[in-house]
């Protein structure tokens, strides 16, 4: 999630009339015109590599070396858990569950969308400043913690005497998601990027991006699949379940880490980096 979600959704909010299409489609309109605005600023932008910067040499094999990497196979699939349980559930079964079960329209759901976003803007530089010289497996542990209790939250708002109600609790829900949020951002990515020999960065970063894709795609189609099935209960449980595990297995990543970089805002040894831990 980012700011730009949370500020649609606000947007959203003060257009959009559920008896009316055309809301919709001014909203859609919107959106788009957003996108083409940026247009003439793309074109002017262009990137030129220095001879120092440009590879002297194509790394034989270089695909099946990031797959050998038992550590970052670890922290890819982590990446995925939370992606897929977490973020994606926040455009996908948060939604649905809010106003199928506890009956919030577009303006209550609206308002919890904001307070996300107005949380990340007000918390991650103090998370940040919080985590700084922590362990960067800890700070992941602590965003699936956070995710954890965000859909404990919501599970418990279904419950919830009034949707006015109901949209008070989930908005707690989701200002904890939202302080989860800035603890990924330090943690995760960054493992990725110092887990990569220098001359297989940009695969390194390649591979991982996949990460967000998978989570993305698998997502919404598994939250589908449940709520289809009518049991959205039951799909809450399995998001609290699924960030427990990312816990432990973010804790545990440590232990396959090489030295010195598993630390947020930490310096890297001047020792060269190890070689990937290899299966």
């Amino acid at each position: 999630m980012n700011v730009g979600l949370g500020a649609g959704a606000l947007l959203a909010a003060l257009i959009v009339d559920t008896s009316s299409t055309a809301s919709f489609q001014v909203l859609y309109l919107l959106d788009a015109i957003s996108f083409i605005a940026f247009m003439p600023f793309v074109v002017r932008l262009s990137v030129q590599a220095t001879p120092a910067e440009q590879p002297a040499f194509a790394t034989p094999g270089g695909y099946r070396s990031i797959l050998r990497d038992r550590a970052f196979r670890r922290l890819w699939a982590l990446t995925a858990l939370i992606v897929a349980f977490g973020y994606a559930q926040y455009s996908a079964a948060f939604p649905a569950f809010a106003t199928g079960e506890a009956g919030l329209d577009a303006h209550q759901l609206a308002l919890a969308f904001a307070a996300n976003t107005v949380a990340v803007a007000l918390a991650q530089l103090p998370v940040l400043r919080a985590l700084r010289g922590r362990s960067r497996t800890s700070a992941l542990a602590f965003a699936f913690a956070a995710t954890g209790i965000a859909w404990t939250i919501v599970l418990a708002g279904a419950g919830a005497p009034s949707p006015a109600a109901a949209a008070a609790v989930f908005s707690v829900a989701m200002i904890a998601l939202a302080i989860g949020e800035t603890a990924l951002s330090p943690s995760a990515p960054a493992l990725a990027n110092d887990l990569a020999p220098e001359d297989l960065r940009g695969r390194y970063n390649g591979v991982y991006t996949l990460a967000w894709t998978t989570g993305f795609a698998a997502g919404p189609a598994l939250a589908g699949a449940v709520l289809a099935a009518g049991a959205a209960n039951a799909l809450m449980l399995g998001l609290i379940a699924a960030c427990a595990i990312g816990v432990g297995g973010s804790l545990r990543l440590a232990q396959h880490l090489p030295p010195g970089i598993d630390v947020v805002d930490g310096e890297v040894a001047d020792a060269p980096l190890p070689e990937p831990a290899l299966a």
